[in-house]
């Protein structure tokens, strides 16, 4: 019974931090992830589609957007001429 608690506990922090990392991204303009060399589109996409088919999935998604893809995007945001 653990188990499954544990199961369905990692489940809804997957679907939870998928969410969260999509919302994010959605939030920044499309030609700044085209100035950053990345897609608006992917960083939308995989975590949902991450979260469902496999929560790890969507953890390292998040993971890569936070850490390495969202701070160019930023910038290139900020660097509009």
């Amino acid at each position: 019974m653990v188990l499954l608690g544990s199961f369905a506990f990692v489940g809804l922090v997957s679907l939870a931090v998928g969410v969260i990392t999509a919302v994010d991204a959605g939030s920044l303009p499309d030609w700044a992830f085209e100035r950053a060399g990345t897609s608006k589109t992917l960083w939308i996409v995989l975590p949902l589609v991450g979260a469902f088919a496999c929560g790890v999935v969507s953890l390292i998604a998040a993971f890569l957007w936070f850490t390495s893809y969202k701070p160019r995007v930023v910038a290139a945001s900020r660097n509009a001429s």
